[in-house]
């Protein structure tokens, strides 16, 4: 019960600390092909073009298109094709504040004695690089209920170094779609973002899950996956 409020607590300070950045603003640099802006909570997207000002309540959304991104602090940022990213996800997050996140998710799972075990329905997801084929009412809509959209997000993350961010990108990701058929591709990139940390032991268990979801799939991207996985095990346990 301690842990519990001082975990709440916490999660408390780190929003507080996400709010306080809320009005930064970061500007969209460069836009190759179709890149589409939603402000805020609103259902509608919007072209975006080179100079737009995004605050970290709008999300952006790369189609047939990519863009580059100039954070606050004069950086860049690079988001491929195919992709979907909240902007408030981009601010640096420390390791501390990842370790506060992660514990505050297992702690949210815990169930108290005696309560019934809530009941999670998985999102449907698509086979992994499958196209959506379905119809969607705004260009976000296909994006939004795709985990792939997400995950092309937090690969861009990752190769820009922003691993604490990769890994809280990755676990609301399995959040929200608790069974993307990624074939440990997931879990493959936590591994890695982890290691990069040198973080042993949070990466040796991400590649284990990777190694474990690959056995599901049969593909050439399965095996690739599975033997970086499992060559990772062997180095990591030696």
């Amino acid at each position: 019960m301690l842990l519990k409020k001082y975990i709440l607590m916490a999660g408390i300070m780190f929003l507080s600390a996400m709010m306080a950045q809320s009005s930064a603003a970061t500007e969209i640099a460069k836009v190759t092909g179709e890149v589409k802006v939603r402000r805020g909570l609103d259902e509608k997207w919007q072209n975006a073009f080179a100079g737009m000002m995004l605050k970290n309540i709008d999300t952006i959304l790369s189609l047939e298109g990519e863009v580059v991104l100039r954070m606050d602090d004069g950086t860049m940022f690079h988001l491929g094709s195919h992709s979907i990213l909240d902007i408030g996800d981009l601010r640096r997050i420390t390791r501390q504040e990842m370790f506060l996140y992660l514990m505050a998710q297992k702690v949210d799972k815990i169930q108290p004695r005696g309560e019934k075990a809530r009941l999670h329905v998985g999102n449907v997801s698509v086979v992994h690089g499958e196209k959506v084929l379905a119809p969607a009412k705004a260009p976000g809509d296909r994006a939004s209920t795709n985990w792939l959209w997400s995950l092309n997000a937090a690969r861009a993350m990752y190769e820009q170094n922003l691993y604490p961010n990769t890994i809280v990108s990755l676990h609301k990701l399995l959040s929200r779609f608790s069974q993307p058929n990624d074939c440990g591709e997931i879990h493959l990139y936590m591994g890695r973002a982890f290691e990069k940390l040198d973080e042993a032991g949070q990466a040796l268990d991400a590649y284990q899950l990777a190694a474990a979801r690959c056995s599901r799939c049969q593909s050439v991207e399965a095996d690739r996956i599975a033997a970086e996985a499992r060559t990772a095990i062997t180095r990591l346990s030696e």
